[in-house]
């Protein structure tokens, strides 16, 4: 796997507390969305298909405490990750 510096998906709103939106390019193999928090443990994860077309995952931040979370796609051999601020 390889890891990229930017990221080819977008998180909003950022900074969110209510619901965070993950959109993630068209792709050509399965991946996962995870939100994972500063310990390394992992809060959330859905597993998205290959599409032709771009998908939404919605993320409920309602029951995460105030703080700075990591969401982490992995996609076409590359792992990604962006920041996510839960206020």
């Amino acid at each position: 796997m390889k890891w990229k510096k930017t990221a080819n998906f977008s998180v909003y709103p950022n900074p969110t507390s209510s619901n965070a939106t993950v959109v993630i390019p068209a792709s050509s193999s399965n991946g996962t969305v995870q939100v994972i928090d500063n310990t390394g443990r992992i809060l959330f994860t859905q597993t998205t298909a290959t599409s032709s077309n771009e998908q939404k995952v919605t993320i409920a931040t309602q029951n995460l405490n105030a703080g700075t979370y990591f969401v982490v796609v992995s996609l076409n051999n590359t792992v990604e990750t962006l920041p996510l601020v839960v206020q």
